[in-house]
């Protein structure tokens, strides 16, 4: 026990020591232990902490720089003396400089620098610089050379500046704009036009070697090149030297250069995909418009909205650029509910064909995060949609919506985009393509807290509800049903938890119109339901098929599969063979009295009205578990003595109907042939 207690006392009594020594004594250096040294700091910390306008020095401070890393700077900055490793930079403010680099991979020079400028100096071995974003005054490029120079911001000026090691290998040019230089020893080498663009103007001193368009020798003309007369052109192409010779404004230019060489310049494979991206781009936002709809407003004619009327939509604005299209809206809000008061229509068909798939996408972005539905339908065959739900976000993403398979060729096939919750909103690429079959869906949410997601197959629907306490729900749209009929529908649902209500309802209508269902439908875990519905589909314009809409909604966490939808034309009295249980049922009230019998005529007394509907169900009627369809009501023929009108109340077809004579009347009501109810 002794030796133990020596042994720890020999312990304490060094560890004693070693404290004193750190706290700065003389004595015993001999036992100092080695300090820690402090993580250092990396530049991409030092950035994010920099105030606006700082320099950052990398010759005198001990940066750590990662190889081939990537830098956003988001404020004015100037960042000089240093080897960057391969870096790839972001520029996302104006009076951002980079000043005696070494090793730079590329540098973006965002569209978030607006029309700002941004400065390149005394740099080397500088790879690519794209300019999608600075003003007339500038990008600036000083004793600096760069491999290839893409500019794609509009109307921007790339000034030069220097001596001859000012050069650029390679300038590609997507956009109208101004290259500009204050010396003739300063290049921007070989320069290729893509045939988008439609202005060029050379100003200053600027030098190219080469400068050729990929217009083809029958869009000569289409291209304007305003040449200063102090501007070298070594060589050009036909194309270039029409545009240059023929413009009246070159004329000084023209009599000090009485020739230009002839010029080719040979393209590597990934930079004919960059000019044929960017051609693709500028075609698709050339034919790219909008028809503009608001709360029963619509901006032009359109025959999917004919119950609007035509005006002017002055809150909302559509701006066409080169690759991209800006649509503002100053009456945007922010509320997730108004996210339909807005909708922009393509107007590029969606020509889908029949048993077939299509996937609807744009390339989107937003001026800050916002909610945003994409849909896409056949107007002549259904006024339901696919649709689906997206958060944009400030930056170019790709979003999509499917078709489902086609149920016949597409006659008036268009996508929407409901942007009622977006002041500005950026759209290019928009593209259809065919893919596999699938079963078409939209999540309908009453708030942006509930959750639901959806994952289609060909022949089911996966649904998860995880939170759903606003009624949110999902539309499957799996069949075709023909007009003008009565129809019994099935599927299948499965659940992996016990359900005690969900609602389930269907309809091949307008959303007024007649549907069939309950919100009373329960389900053990594990276990399959075979779900049986009657429902009419009535024909609005000349088309011969609706589209089925079945509605799922359910506020229990679960996970659902719905599959094996079948359909079959059928008829009341096959129905009521089936079915004994099932008759007509008139639902409402009569007389100030609630009704629900099996009644095909009642009585109506003296100078009284009421209210109700037409029902195919058992005799419990509202207290039934079972599907209960409702028809829609054709009003009354010219004989009935009773005023009957049809009203909307809620999304659902309601009649009314007074006795305003002093005697008590009888009506009497029928299903006719297209099943519709009919009162005398």
């Amino acid at each position: 026990m002794k030796r133990l207690f020596l042994a720890f006392c020999v312990v304490l009594a060094l560890f004693t020591g070693c404290q004193n020594n750190v706290s700065g004594t003389d004595e015993n250096p001999s036992v100092n232990p080695t300090p820690e040294t402090p993580s250092q700091t990396t530049l991409k910390q030092k950035i994010a902490a920099a105030k606006e306008e700082a320099i950052i020095d990398l010759g005198s401070e001990e940066l750590k720089i990662e190889e081939a890393d990537s830098y956003t700077i988001s404020k004015p900055l100037t960042i000089k003396n240093g080897n960057i490793k391969n870096a790839t930079f972001i520029v996302e403010s104006t009076d951002v400089t980079l000043e005696n680099v070494t090793n730079i991979k590329s540098i973006i020079v965002d569209e978030k620098v607006g029309d700002g400028d941004f400065k390149l100096k005394n740099c080397q071995e500088v790879g690519d610089v794209y300019v999608n974003g600075g003003g007339k005054n500038s990008v600036h490029i000083e004793k600096t050379a760069v491999e290839k120079l893409v500019v794609q911001k509009k109307d921007v000026r790339i000034a030069l500046s220097g001596d001859n090691s000012t050069k650029i290998e390679k300038t590609f040019i997507f956009e109208v704009c101004k290259l500009d230089s204050n010396n003739k020893d300063s290049s921007f080498g070989n320069v290729i036009v893509s045939e988008v663009v439609k202005n060029l103007e050379l100003a200053g001193e600027t030098k190219v070697e080469k400068i050729v368009s990929t217009a083809t020798k029958s869009e000569d003309g289409n291209i304007t090149i305003i040449v200063n007369v102090d501007v070298t052109i070594v060589a050009a192409d036909s194309t270039v030297k029409d545009a240059v010779k023929n413009n009246e404004e070159n004329s000084k230019f023209n009599e000090k250069v009485k020739d230009i060489s002839d010029a080719t310049i040979e393209l590597s494979e990934e930079e004919k995909t960059e000019i044929e991206k960017v051609k693709e781009e500028a075609e698709i936002v050339e034919k790219m418009n909008f028809i503009v709809a608001s709360q029963g407003k619509i901006s032009e004619v359109f025959e999917g909205y004919l119950d609007s009327s035509v005006e002017e939509i002055n809150e909302v604005s559509i701006e066409k650029q080169k690759t991209e299209i800006i649509v503002s809206n100053t009456k945007a809000a922010s509320e997730y509910s108004k996210i339909w008061d807005y909708i922009l229509i393509s107007k590029i068909p969606v020509e889908a064909k029949q048993g077939k798939n299509y996937k609807i996408s744009f390339d989107l972005k937003a001026d800050k995060v916002s909610k945003i539905i994409l849909s896409t339908c056949d107007f002549s065959n259904s006024d339901d949609s696919a649709f689906i739900e997206h958060s944009i976000g400030t930056e170019w993403k790709t979003y999509s919506v499917e078709t489902g398979a086609a149920l016949s060729d597409w006659s008036l096939g268009f996508a929407q985009i409901a942007c009622g919750a977006v002041s500005k909103l950026y759209i290019k690429n928009y593209k259809v393509e065919e893919v596999e079959p699938k079963i078409a869906y939209g999540i309908y949410r009453s708030s942006e807290d509930d959750l639901i997601s959806c994952e289609s197959a060909e022949n089911q629907i996966k649904a998860t509800f995880s939170k759903n306490e606003n009624a949110s729900g999902i539309n499957i749209y799996p069949l075709g049903l023909s007009v003008n009929c009565l129809h019994k529908v099935t599927f299948d649902v499965t659940s992996d938890v016990g359900i005690p209500a969900m609602d389930i309802w269907i309809k091949a209508n307008s959303d007024a119109e007649a549907s069939s269902g309950n919100n009373k439908f329960s389900f053990e875990a594990n276990k399959t339901k075979s779900i049986t519905m009657y429902v009419p589909a009535f024909q609005k314009k000349n088309e011969t098929l609706r589209t089925l809409k079945v509605w799922i909604a359910t506020k229990t966490p679960c996970g659902l599969t719905i599959s094996n939808f079948k359909s079959e034309a059928t008829n009341l009295e096959k129905i009521k063979e089936e079915n004994p249980s099932l008759d007509l049922y008139f639902a409402g009230m009569i007389n100030s009295d609630w009704s629900d019998k099996n009644i095909g005529s009642f009585t109506v007394n003296a100078n009284t009205d009421g209210n109700g509907q037409v029902l195919l169900c058992d005799s419990d009627v509202w207290g039934s578990t079972n599907p209960i369809t409702i028809f829609r009501v054709l009003s009354k023929d010219s004989t009935s003595s009773v005023n009957v009108q049809k009203k909307v109340i809620e999304n659902e077809d309601r009649f009314y109907f007074k006795n305003a004579t002093s005697n008590n009347i009888t009506v009497n009501f029928e299903l006719t042939e297209n099943n519709e109810v009919l009162f005398k």
